[in-house]
């Protein structure tokens, strides 16, 4: 009995309001059905006049004329949709719009940025998991392979570019959120890349490897009671994995450095941000997130004394950090960004960094 009269007074309720729509929506729909024939009236007056006094050629003009404009448009936004890594577009004069539009293009093309076309992918259609590069130089002297999270595919063509001509075979493999030297937050998919990557070093016996990862549990804060290293999990996971691996690469294993993480969500407001002049240090503060780099670093830095000669640091920290402000700054002076939403390099990030591995190649 109490159920069916809360039904009665829920029904009631709803009839009351839905009552009190129905006068409220009957003003609106006369308004609105008297705009559609003011609306009418005025296109017939002004534009359907016109057009019908117009003879056939005139009218067949201006078919194929919309009909081109059309075309025209279309064209237009497939050549920037196939360019989507291209600069012809970035000039100094561009406006606030055009900005945002590359930035946003940028992101919603990130995932064929990241596509290695060179690369042969061993199952489904990449840009993730392991892959083999095709197209190396004849004479190319070295076994090469680069693992890491996505920022290995993300990297995959600048390494190929500048790298290639010196491989006589390159094997890279990326698993999404997962790091070589620990299994990231202890999830059951990067604890089993882990186990992967150090299986596939082994198994490959590279001359050079590369890892290439964006930080992510390797910048944890000591755990409760932890002092140093010597009693830390996390460096000391690392350290195991690290002597796996360099016990199955003949010559150097490569680190790329932590650098602080960027709070996608400001990158929208990086063009109207520097428009009003906003200090350029008070918006690097705002997109860095500036915790647990710093631990990273220390990390791989203590690494880097354990491996010995065996292992070197590539480090991107001079290339962002501005030496006026000391502040990390991942966007050039017209607001374009070097980092997408999806937390990778643009192809203006990459061409940011690409020096870096010009000489780090060079150096093979």
């Amino acid at each position: 009995m109490h159920i069916g009269n809360s039904l009665v007074k829920e029904t009631n309720t709803v009839w009351y309001q839905n009552s009190d729509y129905s006068h409220s929506s009957l003003s609106v729909l006369i308004v609105a059905l008297i705009s559609a024939v003011l609306l009418a009236i005025l296109t017939y007056e002004t534009y359907e006049k016109w057009y019908l006094k117009l003879s056939s050629t005139s009218i067949g003009v201006i078919v194929v004329i919309l009909f081109l404009l059309n075309v025209n448009s279309i064209n237009k936004y497939k050549l920037t949709e196939r360019n989507f890594a291209s600069f012809d577009n970035i000039t100094n004069d561009m406006t606030v719009e055009d900005i945002v539009r590359m930035n946003h293009r940028w992101t919603v093309n990130d995932p064929k940025n990241i596509f290695a076309p060179s690369c042969v992918y061993e199952s489904g259609n990449g840009p993730l998991g392991w892959c083999r590069h095709t197209g190396l130089n004849e004479t190319g002297k070295y076994k090469m392979a680069m693992i890491g999270n996505s920022w290995t595919a993300n990297h995959a063509k600048v390494f190929y570019q500048e790298c290639g001509n010196k491989a006589k075979s390159i094997l890279q493999g990326s698993a999404i959120g997962c790091e070589p030297l620990y299994p990231s937050e202890q999830i059951e998919m990067c604890k089993s890349f882990f186990t992967e990557f150090e299986k596939r070093i082994r198994e490959e016996k590279p001359d050079y490897a590369f890892i290439v990862t964006r930080y992510i549990s390797i910048g944890e804060p000591f755990a409760k009671g932890v002092t140093s290293f010597e009693n830390d999990p996390i460096y000391q996971t690392m350290k195991e994995q690290m002597f796996k691996f360099i016990s199955n690469i003949k010559y150097k294993l490569y680190i790329l450095d932590s650098i602080p993480r960027i709070f996608y969500n400001g990158i929208t407001s990086l063009p109207a941000l520097l428009e009003k002049k906003t200090d350029p240090a008070s918006i690097d503060k705002m997109l860095i997130l500036p915790h647990q780099y710093e631990m990273a670093r220390k990390r791989h830095a203590q690494l880097l004394k354990d491996c010995g000669e065996k292992c070197e640091m590539i480090d991107y920290a001079p290339v962002f950090l501005n030496k006026t402000t000391n502040t990390f700054r991942y966007y050039d002076e017209r607001g374009l960004s070097y980092y997408t939403k999806y937390l990778h390099l643009t192809p203006l990030g990459i061409e940011h960094i690409r020096h870096v591995w010009t000489d780090v190649c060079a150096k093979l």
